[in-house]
């Protein structure tokens, strides 16, 4: 009876979720008004409102136009247990991890919804730089998905979620602050021990993952989804970034190569399943992990392979770069990008001018997201879309 519902919906069946967001929102004005916020229609609206918003935003794509209107959703109240998770979802792709901080999940009860609220609670922590509650809250993630049913997806996909993100948190040890109470000396060998430790229990952590990954796709292999191979590409890709920065780049080659494999073969099993034209975009997460091998080259003495794949990435930004719908963690990867491919200019002999281009570039696309404001989740960590969406 309500022409923007009906409009809302031929917009999202038309892939078009900004408008068909921007229409609901006068359905949820309506019912808000004439039936009250609490009502069965108000929060049956509020739920097609997350969803519409989650297809908005994510770590790959955000529209300014709806950043107000999300905040405004996502700050309603809810008990219903998927739309918390959407809303702490949001959340964190919109740089407020206090959101997430501020929901309580219960300590005793055993079930996916509370492992996923674990979850995201953990990356909030680490987001904001809480690193005992974020290996302790990752850790409580990681048991609660292992003691839902074994065979279930979810219970799986959320085991290697858990363990990525714990990875990244240990690797984000690595570099602890000088301490200013012991001398210099002792104070190098801390820091080189603890670097030490906390690397290697990053990388125990992946490869845990890895296992966890390998023994469903040996003994479910009609149950092992593409959500599987994009997890192996981010655990993947973490352990070549560790491989290279730790002085072992042909290790990091291998697992970042494995990486980029991956997530070809998923965008061309999308392109064939849903016959459509390549435009060349390749997966949204590519990008990193051919970043990565250009880092991973350059660390290798390979200057010229090194800056085939700084830009093929930088392709790729730059054709997301021109829809005017950049996701905060994709201004991150850029700017890492740019960096890179600036570092590889500036140890190549007569490239001076092409290294302040770059860098040139890396400065106005660092001021580009200070001005955006929001907090992007790590690029490193696993974040899963809401099943629901």
């Amino acid at each position: 009876m309500i022409p923007e519902f009906v409009q809302a919906e031929q917009h999202i069946q038309n892939k078009d979720p900004t408008t068909a967001t921007l229409s609901l929102e006068r359905v949820q004005d309506i019912c808000d008004s004439s039936m009250g916020t609490t009502s069965p229609m108000s929060l049956s609206v509020h739920t097609m409102m997350l969803n519409y918003l989650t297809s908005s935003f994510s770590t790959t794509t955000f529209d300014p136009k709806l950043k107000s209107l999300a905040y405004q959703t996502i700050a309603r109240s809810t008990t219903e247990p998927n739309d918390m998770l959407t809303c702490a979802y949001l959340a964190l792709v919109l740089g407020k991890p206090d959101i997430v901080l501020n929901m309580t999940p219960s300590e005793t009860t055993i079930d996916s919804y509370h492992a996923n609220l674990h979850l995201h609670r953990g990356i909030a922590f680490a987001v904001t730089n809480s690193t005992t509650e974020a290996i302790a809250t990752l850790n409580q993630a990681h048991d609660t998905f292992s003691q839902l049913d074994t065979t279930n997806e979810t219970s799986e996909l959320g085991q290697i979620h858990a363990l990525n993100n714990l990875g990244c948190v240990y690797f984000a040890q690595a570099t602890p602050p000088p301490s200013t109470t012991t001398t210099e000396q002792a104070t190098e060998e801390a820091t080189e021990e603890a670097t030490e430790q906390a690397t290697n229990q990053a990388i125990a952590t992946w490869k845990k993952a890895l296992h966890l990954i390998t023994t469903t796709s040996s003994s479910n292999p009609s149950t092992f989804s593409n959500a599987y191979k994009i997890c192996e590409a981010e655990i993947l890709s973490n352990l070549g970034n560790v491989h290279t920065e730790t002085g072992d780049p042909n290790e990091g080659i291998v697992c970042l190569s494995r990486a980029v494999a991956l997530l070809t073969e998923i965008h061309q099993e999308y392109i064939i399943q849903h016959q459509i034209e390549d435009n060349g975009n390749g997966h949204p997460n590519i990008v990193r992990p051919l970043t990565l091998l250009g880092r991973a080259h350059h660390a290798d003495s390979r200057a010229v392979s090194a800056e085939g794949y700084f830009r093929s990435a930088l392709s790729l930004l730059d054709t997301k770069l021109a829809t005017g719908v950049i996701a905060p963690t994709i201004q991150l990867q850029h700017l890492e990008t740019l960096r890179m491919y600036a570092s590889l200019m500036v140890d190549w002999e007569s490239r001076s001018g092409d290294y302040k281009i770059q860098i040139q570039l890396a400065n106005e696309m660092h001021q580009s997201i200070v001005k955006n404001g929001a907090i992007a989740m790590p690029m490193s960590m696993s974040l899963p879309i809401p099943n629901n969406v």
